[in-house]
């Protein structure tokens, strides 16, 4: 079994689709479709680390198919457990935080100096 075979076989177990599994390991969609199709042979740690901490698996089982494999409940209760802490994240920021706000002009007919 190869490592696009173990991928698609915790996917299927969790009920999960690729598209969610990139939402809640970070990683975009696009690598998730490389990983399982077998376009991408050479996955970094940190994408694999991420793909096995969602689906709570050992890094030498789903690297290189080494121990045992993960029985139906245990992914489903990782995914489970995945999707609540994935929805208990605040938002992320849009971007506008860092806009600039200008001065307070306001305060200026308050000292007297605007008026």
């Amino acid at each position: 079994m190869e490592l696009q075979d173990r991928l698609h076989h915790l996917i299927e177990l969790s009920g999960a689709t690729e598209r969610e599994v990139a939402t809640l390991t970070g990683l975009s969609p696009q690598a998730i479709n490389f990983l399982g199709s077998g376009s991408r042979d050479n996955p970094t740690l940190k994408t694999l680390n991420r793909i096995a901490g969602v689906f709570s698996v050992s890094l030498d089982w789903l690297a290189n198919g080494i121990g045992k494999a993960p029985a139906g409940a245990e992914i489903s209760r990782a995914i489970e457990e995945a999707r609540r802490a994935h929805a208990a994240k605040p938002p992320a920021p849009s971007g506008r935080a860092d806009t600039p706000v200008p001065p307070d002009t306001s305060r200026d007919s308050i000292t007297g100096a605007g008026g």
